[in-house]
């Protein structure tokens, strides 16, 4: 028997070959297997007995992915409608084909790396619209701590939490300052995580949410990520919610296009999924087995047990990110006249996950440290302050008070002049908030404030379809994080990201 490999439609066949003196005679094909949408690791070995095998993608070269030239109407099968958020070089990435195949196909497109409306109809070959989708688990409406967040109140859900998710303690040093629920709590917060589906991954894996009787090892790694530096609560939440931005926010980049399985198996990741989904994808792939991983996806695994925790999810559809979305003139956050240093390109918001979506500013200090700074940083616009804690500030660029809704800028290192700056105070652009430091969770080695933005609850790539602008200044990424440059069209002027006091400087101006 001979295997034939059809790439194209995505499945397999046998096709029996004799050679006979009368000619080549073929045999009747046997009906199509769906092939399913993983490959073994080449360094792994193949899995145990006791665990079915999925049907392997042969190591043939695949064919160079193409994008045909506009089909009639009739042609559904080969048509992408998309999904809030997405960008050209996202379904480039995703489809495996060149932007510019898929710009010739769909002349309608934008030009640039802007949004794509919600529900256009995307002519994209070289895949299977009529194979079956993989299951999507989330809304991302559902996954950010964003605009549904008012439907899912946190304070609720404390009152039902288990004994032992209030016994846990979070330590601090030699002391003990929250449980577990306020850690849990705060990481959502932290990270732009809807709590609720933490909650339901941690009840999913451990079932902690409601029961009271943990095992040794669930006591230590209730969400399932099994790596000692990860043991411990507080650890466990962290390490699980970087973990899922990771996904998040490389599905929207266009960079995650598979994943490897705890026993070796290549999980392909079906384009036409959301970035909810693939976030929980990401995540369940550092510690699960290939059944175990289906069964987390399907229909009995993470989505019924936020159902079952919380009810159906309210039919809310919120488009997190519109495709007309600007991002609206801002200032440089420090104080007219004064001179302050580019020090970090984009880079990860929190940790060392995705998005790349801060930048760094260093006031005019002539030696490295952790000393707080004399000089003022101050609002991009007037806003109302939203959240101080830790060296954070939240400032909330729609007025409404909330960091779940709109626009927000995120000040981190930052000591806040508490004298003048409280929560829910009103501020004008240029307004005074605190003073550059090293204060926070997160490490600092050298005094300078971090910046980030996020709308409604979505972190905010800085280079990317909304470009993060500050005073006329662009941030462009660099090919590693922290490296990079402010360009502005304006001054036809370009600073590179540099942690010195050469040639970085910027003076600070309101926008013109």
């Amino acid at each position: 028997m001979v295997i034939v490999i059809n790439l194209h439609r995505g499945y397999f066949f046998a096709v029996g070959v004799a050679l006979l003196a009368a000619g080549c005679v073929t045999a009747q094909a046997a009906m199509p297997q769906p092939a399913r949408n993983v490959v073994p690791a080449a360094a792994t070995a193949e899995p145990t007995a006791t665990t079915p095998a999925p049907t392997p993608v042969p190591t043939l070269p695949p064919p160079t992915p193409t994008v045909a030239a506009p089909a009639a109407e009739s042609a559904t099968d080969n048509f992408y409608r998309s999904q809030p958020g997405d960008t050209v070089p996202a379904l480039a990435g995703r489809f495996g084909v060149s932007e510019g195949d898929l710009r010739a196909s769909n002349p309608t497109l934008p030009m640039t790396g802007r949004l794509v409306a919600p529900g256009s109809k995307l002519l994209v070959t070289m895949f299977d619209f009529g194979m079956a989708p993989q299951p999507q688990v989330i809304p991302d409406n559902a996954f950010v701590y964003g605009p549904l967040q008012d439907l899912y109140p946190v304070t609720n859900d404390a009152a039902q939490a288990s004994p032992w998710l209030a016994s846990v303690r979070d330590k601090d040093g030699d002391t003990y300052r929250a449980d577990g629920w306020q850690v849990l709590q705060k990481a959502a917060r932290t990270y732009s995580i809807n709590p609720r589906l933490l909650l339901a991954l941690l009840e999913y894996e451990s079932g902690l949410y409601t029961g009271n009787t943990p095992t040794k090892e669930q006591e230590a790694y209730p969400f399932g990520l099994r790596d000692w530096q990860d043991a411990g609560f507080s650890n466990q939440v962290r390490a699980t919610a970087l973990l899922l931005n990771e996904g998040y926010y490389g599905w929207r980049a266009g960079t995650l296009r598979s994943l490897t399985l705890a026993d070796g198996w290549v999980w392909r990741l079906d384009p036409r999924l959301n970035a909810g989904s693939v976030a929980l994808y990401n995540l369940l792939a550092q510690f699960s087995s290939l059944p175990e991983f289906e069964r987390a996806v399907g229909p009995n695994g993470i989505k019924a047990t936020l159902q079952s925790l919380f009810g159906e999810a309210a039919p809310y559809n919120v488009d997190l990110l519109p495709a007309t979305l600007q991002q609206p003139q801002w200032q440089l956050p420090f104080t007219d006249g004064v001179i302050w240093n580019f020090t970090g390109g984009p880079h990860p918001v929190i940790g060392d996950s995705q998005p790349w979506g801060a930048v760094d500013f260093a006031p005019g200090l002539t030696y490295a440290g952790c000393d707080i700074s004399g000089d003022w940083v101050t609002a991009v616009a007037d806003g109302v302050v939203a959240r101080i804690n830790d060296g954070v500030l939240m400032l909330d660029l729609d007025g409404d008070g909330r960091e779940t809704t709109g626009w927000v800028m995120m000040y981190v290192h930052m000591e806040v002049d508490t004298v003048n700056i409280i929560e829910g105070k009103q501020v004008r652009a240029g307004t005074r908030l605190g003073h550059p430091g090293c204060a926070g969770e997160t490490r600092s080695t050298s005094t300078h404030v971090h910046l980030a933005r996020k709308y409604n609850g979505e972190w905010i790539a800085a280079d990317g379809p909304l470009p993060f602008e500050l005073g006329g200044w662009r941030a462009i990424a660099g090919a590693k994080i922290y490296q990079g440059k402010l360009v502005s069209a304006r001054l036809g002027s370009e600073l590179e990201a540099c942690m010195c006091v050469a040639d970085n400087q910027v003076l600070s101006a309101s926008v013109p």
